[in-house]
């Protein structure tokens, strides 16, 4: 799968495209050329920078998802791939069938690692788990109890200070968290449409205005490695705001390989193994999903 993802914040430029490849042309620099089937996502800031018609439709058909983000660098929209599987219309209809039961065990199990990977940067960064690992049992179906916000609660103030505050709006921290996020968003919607899913028909995010509610459910339990490269960045001192720089290391660090069961796995195979068993469920070839169980480590990239 493509792993490559572009950040375009700095310079103004005109994207465009030549035969299979992305050109993106600067004004006293030489022109960047990258074959579209190696391209994963685009996220463009840069607010004078310009995309013809015709590349966004050839990214499209390509596969690859387009974002943009306003003056602050805060994701703002997204141009989806919808046709890019052979299989997508049975798909559809079954995905739009899937039955409750089977929605609240699949967020079940989605709620169960996300607070294992919590608890394990947690471990990782201040040598105790802050009593997450004993809320993973008391997950029910459909999380009925909200054990994702208790969790949540006791995280952020034992990972980033009690007097950080979760703001999808704020500056500072929460934008660094807010732009990693879209990162892995972008990565798991191109995931999804390329298994024949559509990326709005949830498991438990419904939304009537998101466009995206499965992303939002898939992306959970990758959440806590943005949270751990944000927190490695900002206790070395390596960044403090979403600067130009700060958004290369995060797409680097966040979308490059990580251990899992001792092995190093692109983060874009790990999201679509992931994505590819929710299709097997979908078809009753399997009750659960397949979730990596991220190896962290405080100090490595």
């Amino acid at each position: 799968m493509p792993d490559h993802i572009l950040d375009i914040s700095q310079d103004r430029c005109r994207i465009g495209i030549h035969g299979p490849l992305l050109v993106i042309r600067r004004e006293n620099q030489p022109d960047f050329r990258l074959r579209m089937d190696e391209i994963a996502a685009i996220c463009v800031s840069e607010p004078a920078s310009t995309i013809s018609f015709r590349a966004l439709g050839s990214l499209s058909s390509a596969g690859v998802v387009v974002v943009v983000c306003d003056a602050r660098h805060t994701p703002t929209g997204m141009l989806m791939p919808l046709a890019n599987h052979h299989a997508q219309t049975p798909r559809f209809a079954l995905q739009a069938k899937m039955s409750e039961p089977t929605r609240k065990r699949l967020w079940r199990q989605i709620v169960r690692a996300k607070v294992r990977h919590q608890a394990r940067v947690l471990e990782t960064t201040t040598g105790s788990d802050g009593g997450l690992n004993a809320l993973i049992p008391k997950v029910l179906l459909g999380d009925k109890t909200n054990i994702e916000a208790q969790a949540a609660v006791a995280y952020w103030q034992r990972l980033m200070g009690s007097q950080f505050r979760r703001d999808q709006e704020g500056e500072g921290l929460n934008a660094m968290l807010n732009y990693g996020y879209a990162i892995v968003r972008a990565t798991v919607c191109r995931a999804i449409c390329a298994c024949g899913l559509h990326p709005t028909l949830g498991l438990h995010h419904h939304h009537r205005e998101n466009q995206f509610c499965l992303a939002d459910d898939l992306m959970e339990p990758f959440r806590p490695l943005v949270d751990l490269v944000i927190w490695r960045m900002t206790t070395d001192g390596v960044a403090s705001d979403l600067s130009p720089p700060t958004k290369r290391q995060l797409v680097e660090a966040v979308t490059g390989r990580h251990r899992v069961g001792g092995e190093e796995r692109m983060f874009s195979d790990l999201i679509n193994r992931t994505c590819r068993t929710l299709v097997q469920v979908i078809l009753s070839e399997k009750r659960i999903l397949s979730i990596p169980r991220l190896e962290f480590n405080a100090t490595a990239p």
